[in-house]
């Protein structure tokens, strides 16, 4: 039998202020493995542009500082400028035993953030 592919829906259609971060809660990988997070971020004043964190834990309690990890992307409109930066992204997400993510803004603009993490059961 195959592993299953399920959705983990972050945020639909949520406001990220300018400079603002906006953090998941912790977010199980025990029993499914993060697999990517699909990633939407739109601006009506320009190119949205986010950075994409990382926290991880063993506890599900305890969490490193997001600043102990390398970003995942530490500014979307720079990786996807060749293409288009607010279309969907898919982004490679670490493994831990528990995990949070944290977006950024980076382009100093009000952005709209659509985010689902993909995860594969174990």
């Amino acid at each position: 039998m195959g592993q299953r592919l399920f959705r983990h829906v972050l945020w639909t259609a949520q406001d990220l202020d300018s400079g603002a971060s906006i953090t998941s809660g912790a977010i199980d990988c025990r029993l499914a493995d993060p697999e990517y997070l699909m990633l939407k971020v739109t601006a009506a004043g320009g190119t949205a542009s986010v950075k994409v964190e990382v926290a991880i834990s063993n506890d599900g309690s305890t969490f490193n500082s997001f600043t102990s990890q390398e970003a995942i992307d530490s500014a979307t409109a720079t990786t996807y400028a060749s293409l288009n930066p607010e279309e969907y992204h898919s982004l490679l997400v670490p493994g831990a035993p528990w995990i949070k993510l944290r977006l950024t803004d980076v382009a100093s603009l009000t952005t709209v953030v659509d985010a689902d993490l993909w995860m594969r059961e174990s």
